[in-house]
């Protein structure tokens, strides 16, 4: 999205990241309910554990401020 902030991008790269560790857990029984199941499941998840990855990638030195992830 136009409006997007690199924090957007960083979220949603996140939560895409935590899915598809769900997806994979489920190779060989995918269907459209299971993926439905794993989109909300990452959602509370990425929720629930995105400030903590913050705060660790900070403490680690990342660097994820506006001048690094330009999401336009």
């Amino acid at each position: 999205k136009e409006s997007a902030t690199s924090d957007d991008v960083v979220r949603a790269t996140f939560q895409a990241h935590v899915m598809l560790h769900m997806l994979r857990e489920l190779e060989g029984t995918l269907s459209s309910s299971n993926i439905e199941a794993a989109v909300a499941e990452s959602s509370k998840c990425t929720h629930a554990l995105y400030d903590d990855f913050k705060q660790l990638a900070n403490s680690k030195g990342w660097m994820m401020g506006e001048t690094l992830l330009n999401p336009g």
